[in-house]
């Protein structure tokens, strides 16, 4: 998830564990997000948190709870707090082969759970469930009348084992959804050139640097197979990409932008809020060498040939400020659906006592200025995946438009 540079690594915590300092650390993280908190609206009643456990801080457990129901209060389910036990449950499942299936759920006002989110290539990405269909029941349970963390934890199953998931789909009919339990291998970067010359890249996150030199490398071979011969068009799928580090999105937004803005963000401290502008430079042509050895073509058809992003209800965060520089630069058309609508970054780090906090310290506007927070970047043109089609009927949109535009050159 996207992460402002300026916030990497910062430290909530002492480095001291020992009883007499389990206050002290609750009050730090207490004045942390008080601090850098991205909606001080929320913040009203803050202060009666600062000491609301005073002399009931006994255990590193007491800290642990203290902590997350201070950070639950706000309810924003970006700034939470993992304790030590949760994180060793996660580790204990995972060894034993309990796996989750790729489904986060959300309450209605209503009390109903809907999915919130789907992650690609997991069990439930390769089924009919869609983001925004009710969940009924997991296998024998009915959902009604449990919290949300317990339902997620209901959405989970052994490896090679098999989980009904009773849902509603919009119009209230029930259907049934088997999923089989399994790993989600990772998706990996794909780059290939289709018959008609068009160059599709399958971006699956923006996790980390390594990601986005597997990305860069990905496009480099592409060049060099093709001897900086141009391609006709590019087709950039970010489906189900989840975001991650906000430096990441700004080098795979500059291999397609000319000139112009890609995104501004938005942080505060105490009563001052600022913002940065991330800009890119026109091409220079020392750099353009460097990044494929005589294929300037090529590099100029990724600046200049007609392009489409891929988009659908997954495409979360730091995919979105991709999205959102292309559009709004009129550098891309957006085929498929609507955004998660995301719009913030946060910072994370991890306490003497094994418990991670993490809060949201950050807000991003796109190039125009539009705040996509829960309402996500609508597409330019839109293409759904219908229950049940076997065919890539979004890929295979992209595909017609953009043959479509070159004949129509």
């Amino acid at each position: 998830m996207p992460v402002d540079p300026s916030q990497r690594g910062f430290n909530a915590f002492g480095n001291n564990d020992t009883r007499s300092q389990y206050e002290s650390i609750y009050r730090s993280i207490w004045a942390m997000i008080g601090n850098m908190y991205y909606q001080p609206e929320k913040l009203a009643n803050w202060a009666e948190w600062e000491h609301k456990f005073d002399g009931k801080i006994n255990s590193a457990d007491d800290l642990d709870l203290a902590i997350q129901q201070m950070v639950e209060s706000l309810g924003d389910q970006w700034t939470r707090y993992v304790t030590r036990l949760e994180r060793i449950q996660v580790s204990q499942e995972q060894r034993a082969g309990l796996l989750g299936l790729g489904i986060q759920v959300k309450k209605d006002e209503n009390g109903a759970f809907y999915i919130d989110y789907i992650e690609w290539g997991s069990a439930a990405h390769n089924s009919e469930l869609r983001r925004g269909d009710n969940i009924i029941a997991v296998g024998a349970t009915v959902l009604a009348g449990k919290s949300v963390k317990e339902a997620n934890e209901l959405l989970k199953g052994e490896v090679d084992t098999t989980v009904d998931i009773t849902y509603a789909i919009k119009n209230g009919q029930k259907r049934t959804a088997k999923l089989a339990v399994a790993f989600t291998a990772d998706q990996g970067v794909v780059a290939q050139v289709t018959d008609n010359n068009l160059l599709y890249l399958r971006l699956p996150d923006f996790e980390n640097r390594r990601r986005t030199a597997e990305f860069l490398n990905a496009i480099k071979g592409v060049g060099e197979k093709m001897q900086g011969a141009p391609v006709k068009g590019v087709i950039l799928d970010l489906r189900g990409n989840p975001g991650g580090e906000i430096t990441e999105s700004l080098v795979v937004a500059s291999i397609f932008l000319k000139d112009g803005v890609i995104v501004t963000s938005k942080t505060r401290s105490g009563r001052v809020y600022s913002k940065q502008t991330y800009e890119v430079v026109p091409p220079l042509a020392f750099s353009m060498n460097d990044a494929v050895d005589g294929s300037n073509d090529f590099i100029n058809s990724l600046l200049e040939a007609p392009m489409v992003v891929l988009t659908d209800e997954n495409t979360a965060s730091a995919a979105e400020i991709v999205t959102g520089a292309l559009k709004d630069n009129k550098r891309a058309t957006i085929i498929g659906k609507t955004t998660y609508g995301k719009g913030v970054g946060y910072a994370t780090s991890t306490g003497p006592t094994g418990g991670v906090v993490t809060i949201t310290g950050l807000e991003y506007l796109t190039p125009s200025g539009y705040n996509l927070a829960r309402k996500g970047i609508n597409p330019d043109m839109e293409s759904d995946h219908p229950r049940g089609e076997v065919k890539d009927v979004q890929l295979l949109k992209a595909i017609e438009f953009l043959s479509n535009k070159n004949n129509n050159k």
